[in-house]
């Protein structure tokens, strides 16, 4: 329902290993790439480069320090994964009555 909610939606999703639902939470565009890239690899290396990727989203706690709002359908959130660290801004765009993660 909202930006937020989606970006808990997405590392939970990481967190529980359930990349579907982690591609699910990125917009169409984005995880079909991903899913592409990986679907040319062997079984074995799939598994490990997955792994690797979704790496930086793993985290055991995060928090949102500002939203910028782009546009109705376009916002960054700005996130920050340790007390006193760099945020990290984090687009997200409204596809029909979803938020998804975007790149930039």
């Amino acid at each position: 329902a909202t930006p937020e909610d989606a970006l808990q939606t997405h590392f939970h999703a990481v967190q529980a290993g359930d990349w579907n639902r982690a591609f699910e939470c990125m917009i169409p565009e984005e995880a079909s790439q991903l899913r592409e890239s990986l679907n040319k690899l062997p079984e074995e290396a799939r598994a490990k480069e997955s792994e690797e990727m979704m790496r930086p989203f793993r985290v055991k706690g995060y928090r949102v320090t500002d939203k910028e709002v782009k546009s109705e359908d376009r916002v960054v959130l700005k996130v920050q994964f340790s007390a006193g660290g760099e945020t990290l801004p984090l687009p997200l765009q409204r596809v029909g009555n979803e938020w998804k993660l975007a790149p930039e």
